[in-house]
């Protein structure tokens, strides 16, 4: 099973580092995007600039696929002698790690953009760190692989969803509306898009910690997993 680390990104900035077992931390960014690959989803019918192209719905269509990144929807810069990730948003993207990485931790830092785009126009902005991928690119609405997802979205950082058919087993109690929310206490559930029931996509985060100028996140998958399957 793989456990790359991917980014499904809708315009933010983002420094991120990972610590191996050996208790170091390791910079996942240079200016170049060594430690990664880009896969650029579905442009959406409103995008100018790319009349040569297919377009779609932003979900639906033709894929512009592996590293090919014609409106550098992804593009760094330095601040303060740091690397810094911008992620324009403009289609449906992911970063992934060239490398598979396990018992490790990874820090992020990230502030959202301004700039909204179709067809997103009126949603909240949205984002996420994607681990645990198997398979192929593109499984999950032409952009994303198959994985478990780390919801950071305004509003419903932490939240867990599993994408393109992956199911997880987290403890967890039934909110009202129907929704499962973390609890350690709870009942070990199994979740994800493959799970039949109107509302078990998804694992709603205990508590909201979201800054609304720059957040932090420590994600440590050992801890935040339990009998995790991908069918």
């Amino acid at each position: 099973m793989n456990k790359n680390i991917i980014f499904g990104l809708l315009g933010v900035l983002f420094t991120f580092s990972c610590m191996a077992q050996e208790g170091n931390w390791i910079p996942l960014l240079d200016k170049e995007l060594t430690y990664w690959d880009l896969f650029i989803g579905v442009p959406h019918h409103s995008i100018t600039g790319l009349e040569d192209l297919p377009k779609g719905d932003g979900k639906k269509g033709t894929p512009l696929g592996l590293n090919n990144d014609p409106l550098n929807v992804f593009s760094t810069k330095d601040i303060d002698d740091e690397t810094i990730l911008h992620m324009s948003g403009e289609i449906l993207s992911g970063l992934t790690s060239k490398e598979e990485y396990e018992n490790y931790h990874l820090k992020l830092e990230f502030k959202w953009g301004e700039k909204k785009w179709d067809p997103r126009l009126n949603a909240k902005r949205d984002n996420g760190v994607l681990y645990h991928c198997n398979g192929s690119d593109g499984a999950f609405w032409n952009a994303w692989i198959q994985s478990q997802e780390f919801q950071i979205q305004e509003v419903d950082i932490g939240d867990n969803y599993g994408l393109a058919g992956a199911v997880n087993t987290i403890k967890s109690v039934k909110t009202n509306d129907g929704f499962c929310i973390y609890d350690p206490e709870g009942i070990s559930t199994k979740l994800g898009t493959a799970i039949q029931g109107e509302k078990l996509y998804r694992c709603i985060r205990k508590e909201n910690h979201e800054n609304p100028m720059l957040n932090g996140i420590l994600l440590n998958w050992c801890a935040l997993m339990e009998n995790l399957t991908t069918s």
